[in-house]
């Protein structure tokens, strides 16, 4: 079997996806067992949408419109409102460095809390964090040839390289860093290009090619490996695990019935 693309956990079930397929196994309220499946229709397109950090940009602005929109609305009010009411604090150097430190507590803190209520608070995160645990060692079992077994599943590392919290990591302090330099020196504080900027440069760096040997990266898979062995995953139980194993031996047997196997790439 080829190179899992993507793997997605969710309160109810998991989603498995190769570059060409895609499949997603889930409970519903009845405790039925639901299994969906799709093919991708590749069109050519455009040079603009192949080009590295552009491609990621231009994918961020389509999915958020709104948000982006929300977020510039938001940089107006923050610019114009302290001019109106003469308490621009962000006009000398040491109103702007006040405004860097609470701003850069607000993201930190903001990621931690948010991240610690969803999967450890929220009872749909707690369940959430579980098939995030099963995602990572069905694709790990999958991609190094493992027996999709139950016991030998279970023996599969929970904590993944290619895991979106990686992301998540680089992409927060990303936006901290973009955000405290564009206040610095321009007064003005910006969130939507901070944080259209961050996502698209953190996913750049994070599909890098040999990022992980990378000493500057490496502190960000560290951060990111603590963030899932802690919140974001948790063991999985064994139902979630006999799911996400349902799932992947049926997207495996959607491969080959299609025949579009992706060649396996070596760990």
């Amino acid at each position: 079997m080829g190179k899992i693309y993507r793997g997605r956990a969710y309160h109810n079930g998991i989603e498995f996806e190769t570059k060409k397929e895609g499949i997603k196994i889930e409970i519903n309220r009845e405790n039925e067992i639901i299994l969906n499946k799709w093919k991708y229709n590749f069109v050519k397109r455009k040079l603009i949408y192949n080009l590295p950090f552009v491609c990621y940009i231009i994918e961020f602005i389509n999915k958020y419109k709104f948000s982006i929109f929300c977020l510039m609305c938001l940089d107006i009010l923050m610019l114009i409102f302290p001019r109106i009411l003469n308490f621009d604090f962000t006009s000398t150097r040491d109103g702007r460095m006040i405004a860097i430190s609470i701003f850069t507590l607000y993201f930190i803190g903001i990621f931690t809390i948010c991240n610690f209520y969803i999967f450890k608070v929220n009872k749909r995160g707690k369940v959430t964090s579980g098939f995030h645990g099963a995602e990572h060692k069905v694709i790990y079992a999958a991609e190094h040839g493992i027996p999709l077994t139950l016991e030998e599943v279970k023996k599969c590392p929970r904590i993944s390289r290619y895991c979106g919290t990686n992301v998540m990591v680089i992409s927060t302090f990303l936006k901290i860093l973009i955000f405290d330099l564009i206040l610095y020196y321009t007064g003005a504080p910006s969130f939507s290009i901070s944080i259209l900027l961050a996502d698209a440069l953190s996913r750049q760096l994070f599909f890098m090619k040999n990022s992980e040997k990378n000493l500057f990266m490496k502190l960000f898979f560290c951060l990111g490996t603590w963030q899932q062995k802690y919140i974001t995953t948790s063991e999985p139980t064994d139902k979630q695990l006999k799911l996400a194993i349902r799932g992947m031996e049926q997207l495996k047997k959607y491969e080959a019935r299609n025949q579009t196997a992706l060649p396996k790439i070596a760990a």
